[in-house]
């Protein structure tokens, strides 16, 4: 079996067998089942029963070749390592309101809000790799769980996380499952402050923190972050948590005003005395966050920024290195397209 693909079905190709924990031969033959699914169109609908090597010998190279290019060059999502299954046993469960929720080894229990479009497009190159019963919706917990708990939790470095931090401020936190993992790589002595500009994300943020016994280490806020304390036009993309003071997420539409508040105002009325690490995912205002530290900027010790979007046709990306250069940080990790990584100079 010999496929010719193009370098950017090739390289999905190869991100999919890392994810799936394979090398590319045994990831072309297990996926086998799901090219020969995908039709005319190109789209891919969930893999079919597995077939033998036998069987998928009767496929011309040529033919295979197409089928995979069609449905790998379809797959327009990122793959990342975290889409594949975790190796750890998960136990799944409905609350009273219908959040989803899953339940980990450690006792944690996450919910979350539903699963999105991408779950449902990926879902497939993984499917053989899930226990039989399981549905988009409990892969996309799964995925979710490596995505934005388990990953940090066993390996705090991967984002400069100090070692002996107290103090964490999570600016962006969705439904609070970073911030929870935050917690526990901190400790039971500890504070970590969410911030949050969706109200329905908010209120599932304090659905997790009270499922979880948190209160008084984890402290929600529901606010939009800015520059200053003052009102300003709220832009939305979707229902999951594409919520910003800007506009660099592609096809956002304005829903209303909403207050924002200067970071300042928020560490000042918590009674917060320094923070250990402070991260912000913001879609697009992180430079305008910084800019909002005010006199907060020398306590604060480890600075993550996401930084993929554009304003106004320029990468954010340059804006907020200036900003943290000036605030006395040194950029640490500028590697990886998205994210700054920057530790307060000594």
């Amino acid at each position: 079996m010999k496929i010719s693909l193009s370098q950017n079905a090739l390289t999905t190709l190869r991100r999919i067998a890392k994810a799936r924990k394979q090398n590319i031969k045994d990831t072309v033959f297990d996926l086998v089942p799901l090219a020969q699914s995908v039709n005319n169109s190109g789209r891919c609908p969930s893999p079919v029963k597995q077939i033998s090597l036998k069987a998928s010998a009767k496929i011309s190279d040529e033919e295979l070749s197409q089928l995979f290019e069609g449905m790998l060059t379809q797959s327009t999502d990122r793959i990342r390592r975290t889409d594949g299954i975790p190796d750890i046993s998960l136990s799944f469960q409905v609350d009273a309101d219908g959040n989803r929720g899953v339940e980990l080894p450690n006792g944690r229990v996450l919910f979350e809000n539903g699963p999105t479009n991408r779950s449902a497009r990926i879902f497939p190159f993984f499917k053989d790799l899930a226990p039989k019963n399981w549905t988009v919706e409990e892969y996309h917990l799964s995925s979710q769980v490596q995505q934005r708990y388990l990953r940090y939790v066993h390996d705090p470095g991967i984002i400069h996380f100090p070692s002996h931090a107290k103090v964490a401020v999570d600016a962006g936190a969705y439904i609070g499952w970073k911030a929870i993992a935050f917690a526990d790589i901190m400790g039971a002595d500890s504070t970590t402050v969410a911030i949050e500009i969706d109200k329905s994300a908010y209120d599932l943020m304090c659905r997790n923190v009270k499922a979880n016994n948190l209160e008084g280490r984890v402290i929600p806020i529901y606010a939009a972050i800015g520059e200053n304390n003052q009102t300003t036009t709220l832009y939305r993309r979707g229902s999951h948590g594409k919520n910003s003071v800007v506009v660099p997420v592609e096809n956002a539409e304005p829903v209303g005003q909403i207050e924002t508040r200067a970071l300042e105002s928020i560490f000042s009325e918590v009674g917060l005395r320094k923070i250990d690490y402070l991260n912000l995912q913001l879609n697009g205002a992180e430079a305008a966050a910084l800019s909002g530290l005010g006199g907060w900027r020398d306590r604060v010790r480890t600075v993550f920024a996401a930084t993929p979007y554009n304003l106004n046709g320029a990468p954010t990306r340059p804006t907020v290195v200036r900003k943290l250069e000036r605030a006395g940080f040194s950029v640490v990790d500028e590697g990886k397209p998205g994210r700054v990584i920057a530790q307060r100079r000594e």
